[in-house]
């Protein structure tokens, strides 16, 4: 995961140790900028993942 640009829900779920279903909340308030590729392909920055902490 340390090259990778842009993260996996699951991915960043992992990092921060919590539920999928949380990372989605924080994507649905708002919280967490992420890219749609696909219905159900969604990307997250590493770099908004870093602005949480």
């Amino acid at each position: 995961m340390k090259d990778k640009e842009y993260l996996s829900v699951k991915e960043v779920a992992y990092l921060m140790n919590c539920n999928t279903k949380t990372i989605y909340r924080l994507i649905k308030n708002k919280r967490i900028k992420s890219t749609n590729l696909n219905e159900r392909l969604t990307r997250i920055k590493k770099s908004e993942v870093e602005k949480l902490f």
